[in-house]
């Protein structure tokens, strides 16, 4: 949880490189860094309130626009849109951001009791304001992130407290063979949290598919390594030559039509 805000911030960076050296991506959205960069400092400064489809008035602000961006860069299909998102807000149209940022499942869960209590009790969901500052000082994501925590901090000591085993945060260790799929542009997983899982398991691998966010099971070749590990039980010879010869292809970015965003 703490570490959230430093890899949003990584995975958007990616997609930025990667639009840069996409000629099509690069002509169209020539100043995408840039404009993401003020529409942030725009929307800190001066909320804009506007109209939505079902005629709400909605004020669209930095959080808006951070939670808009992090669901984008979750999936393929959203991250190959989130370019032309941002070009479309920085033109001040704005229903595609408010879209992507209602589509967060977070902010319809962050308050139920239950989660609540749950994120209290358990190691995993440690989540305190200060480390999140100091893990990501100058990432976009920050600010939302550090309001999520500040929340969490407040509500635990007044929710029941979880009754969690003594030994639910120590790391498990395993022999069985495991075969890690990370998206290496993961928003939220990125392989930074599972670098050293060969420690705890030894027969364990990885498989990266290049500029894809969170889950790639599905995504083209993937499915043919997954079975074939399956098969085996055993990463030892397993073959990925696959992902490193376009086997794990990315929705091309969408482009602006020719009559205009």
């Amino acid at each position: 949880m703490e570490l959230i805000a430093r890899n949003v911030q990584r995975a958007l960076d990616a997609q930025f490189a990667r639009c840069e050296s996409d000629r099509s991506c690069a002509a169209a959205y020539p100043t995408l860094r840039s404009d993401f960069a003020a529409l942030m400092t725009r929307l800190t400064e001066r909320p804009v309130t506007v109209t939505a489809a079902d005629g709400a008035s909605v004020t669209v602000n930095a959080d808006a626009l951070a939670m808009a961006t992090h669901i984008s860069l979750l999936t393929d299909k959203s991250i190959s849109q989130l370019p032309y998102l941002i070009h479309l807000a920085s033109l001040g149209r704005w229903d595609d951001l408010l879209r992507a940022a209602n589509a967060a499942p977070q902010g319809d869960t962050f308050g139920l009791a239950m989660s609540i209590v749950i994120r209290c009790a358990e190691p995993w969901a440690r989540f305190e304001p200060s480390a999140v500052a100091r893990n990501a000082p100058t990432s976009f994501d920050t600010p939302l992130q550090m309001k999520w925590a500040t929340i969490q901090s407040a509500a635990c000591p007044y929710v029941p407290q979880g009754v969690t085993a003594a030994i639910d945060a120590q790391p498990v260790r395993s022999d069985a063979p495991v075969l890690f799929l990370v998206g290496g542009a993961d928003p939220q997983d990125p392989i930074e949290n599972v670098a050293d899982a060969t420690v705890l398991f030894p027969h364990s691998g990885f498989v990266v598919a290049p500029g894809h966010g969170h889950g790639v099971a599905q995504f083209g070749c993937m499915g043919t390594i997954v079975s074939a590990f399956v098969r085996a039980a055993s990463v030892a010879g397993l073959d990925t030559s696959c992902v490193a010869h376009g086997g794990v292809p990315l929705t091309p970015f969408r482009l602006p039509s020719p009559a205009g965003p």
